[in-house]
């Protein structure tokens, strides 16, 4: 309830001060070129995505076509939309997945470790971006700023890596043998599973390098949403918020990060200067850029699916 209630009362904030005139001369000037360009890179996040994920849950031992694994992925993004939660949609790809491949610990254990990921990843480059922000704003001595964001970068670069460690896995049996409960929620209710998480180190640390590259795709797909609507801040602007913006919206203070990733974009933007309607647009183009890139991965997924599936031309003698 307190989540809806921060994400209706920020976006009535954000609202109340937008120039609407102005957010309609901006879609007016939208170029159609850089619209297509922006649909495409970001159909290829996505794809980026689900790729990576393949590519872990292949490393665990879990049998699975990538088509299928995408299509999974893809509707677990289409569940997370329809439900405003992100859990929403881990849970459903995690469920249809296990259904496909009958390996639900794993397929679970996978997901889990995917959040975990991407969650150290974006905010290892949101503090690389708050330093870049600093540096160019001064909004803090980096007396005080320089070792808070340093033990933010060392405490979410080792949240991925200590599952995999000695000291993690010894955590994990614990776990397992302490919370029967709990392990049997997660998928790790057997120490077996936890020994095959031990031995998945490689593709586990091959997976992170994967989710931090891709967590540059999103300054791309801003500066082509800003060219798209006529605006331009710059690359080096652009990457000292964006991050940031996204990291904030991840954090568990309102619904799927609504409210919150249109408030750091109108505030964050407005640094580099933009006006609210400038970044309360850039905002909302991102959001339903976001939605239009997975239903046409969820379509392309779906008919390579519905291919592989269908059964081969009999052929006459």
């Amino acid at each position: 309830m307190a989540k809806l209630g921060i994400a209706i009362g920020l976006l009535a904030i954000i609202i109340w001060r937008v120039d609407w005139r102005e957010v309609a001369a901006l879609a007016r000037q939208t170029h159609a070129g850089w619209l297509i360009a922006v649909l495409v890179v970001g159909t290829l996040d996505r794809a980026w995505m689900a790729a990576k994920w393949h590519y872990l849950v292949r490393g665990l031992g879990v049998s699975v076509r990538f088509a299928e694994t995408a299509y999974t992925y893809y509707l677990g993004l289409l569940g997370g939309l329809a439900a405003q939660s992100q859990l929403g949609g881990d849970i459903l790809r995690a469920v249809r997945l296990s259904r496909q491949s009958g390996q639900r610990r794993l397929v679970v254990a996978s997901v889990v470790y995917e959040k975990l990921a991407g969650f150290a990843t974006c905010g290892i480059l949101a503090t690389g971006s708050l330093a870049l922000l600093n540096q160019r704003h001064h909004l803090v001595d980096w007396w005080l700023a320089g070792p808070l964001l340093f033990a933010l970068a060392i405490f979410l670069g080792a949240l991925p890596l200590v599952v995999f460690s000695n000291f993690g896995m010894r955590c994990l049996v614990w776990l397992i043998r302490s919370r029967p409960r709990l392990s049997e929620r997660l998928g790790l209710d057997t120490e077996q599973a936890a020994r095959r998480l031990l031995e998945a180190r490689r593709p586990a640390c091959v997976f992170v390098g994967l989710t931090m590259a891709e967590q540059f795709m999103p300054l791309f797909t801003n500066s082509l949403l800003q060219w798209t609507l006529g605006l331009d801040v710059g690359f080096i602007q652009t990457a000292s918020v964006v991050p940031i913006i996204i990291f904030a919206s991840r954090l568990p203070v309102s619904i799927d990060g609504l409210g919150v990733y249109e408030a750091m974009s109108v505030v964050l933007f407005g640094l580099m200067g933009l006006t609210v309607a400038q970044g309360f647009a850039l905002a909302l183009a991102g959001r339903l850029v976001g939605i239009a890139s997975t239903l046409v991965g969820t379509g392309i997924f779906f008919a390579l699916t519905r291919r592989s599936d269908s059964p081969a031309p009999v052929t006459s003698p």
